[in-house]
């Protein structure tokens, strides 16, 4: 597994550099490690969050697994790391608002300044044409950015 595509909106890689540089590196790190590789699961596409949501529990100290969104504690993020959170959304492509809607809640109420999104470069690669890539979610991006303002780092992931 490799990121080879990414999307920086609003500045969102600068962020992470200059306020959350470990942070940056753990999820550069283990998104690029050549050894990783998901495992397909018949039961559905959740399995290649899960996946990665371990792996980075098991890497990484005080990564946060299902952590709930702080202003809307019903809403979970894949991961969080203090206040930077992931979704992994290598599924649906529709599914990304509900995310969208969570980062510009905590980002709204100032707890968050920046987020991450972990999507597919090449939807075809995990299974569907219809999947999160990074192109799909930057148009949904763009189609919102009047009200969108969460400076965001979308990762495209590719398959080894």
């Amino acid at each position: 597994m490799k990121i080879t595509n990414e999307f920086n909106y609003r500045c969102a890689l600068e962020i992470l550099k200059s306020k959350y540089p470990v942070v940056l590196k753990e999820i550069y790190d283990l998104l690029n490690d050549s050894n990783f590789r998901l495992l397909d699961n018949p039961k559905g596409n959740n399995s290649y969050s899960r996946q990665i949501q371990n792996k980075f529990v098991e890497n990484y100290d005080r990564w946060e697994i299902e952590a709930s969104c702080f202003s809307a504690n019903e809403l979970r993020y894949d991961l969080r790391k203090g206040c930077v959170p992931v979704e992994i959304e290598i599924g649906h492509q529709r599914v990304v608002y509900a995310d969208f809607f969570e980062f510009m809640a905590d980002y709204a109420n100032g707890i968050i300044d920046v987020a991450v999104m972990v999507v597919t470069d090449n939807p075809t690669q995990f299974g569907h044409k219809w999947h999160c890539s990074v192109e799909s979610t930057k148009r949904k991006i763009n189609s919102i950015k009047s009200i969108y303002s969460v400076p965001t780092l979308i990762l495209g992931l590719s398959r080894d």
